[in-house]
């Protein structure tokens, strides 16, 4: 047996839009990507838990990059101090 419902409901589709609307992302960029000899501001520097274990997220302008492991253990001490570098 097949329900349907007598009375009509309608939907605010704006307000359901509203609600579940996603704010674009920048691109994630590797190391071999960025160009060489040419500076990239960045944005924030920050610590994260990534696939293989923490890793150093950082927000240039156009992309983020995440640090190999490598990178990740010689900087971390220093994450505070790369806001506003060029890289």
């Amino acid at each position: 047996m097949v329900y349907y419902p007598t009375t009509t409901t309608t939907m605010n589709l704006s307000q359901i839009n509203s609600v579940c609307r996603v704010t674009p992302q920048k691109p994630v960029r590797s190391l071999q990507e960025l160009t060489i000899d040419a500076p990239e501001e960045i944005l924030s520097a920050k610590r994260v838990s990534g696939k293989f274990g923490p890793q150093i997220l950082l927000e240039l302008k156009e992309s983020v990059v995440f640090l190999p492991q490598r990178v990740t253990d010689a900087i971390a001490p220093h994450v505070d101090a790369l806001k506003g570098q060029n890289l």
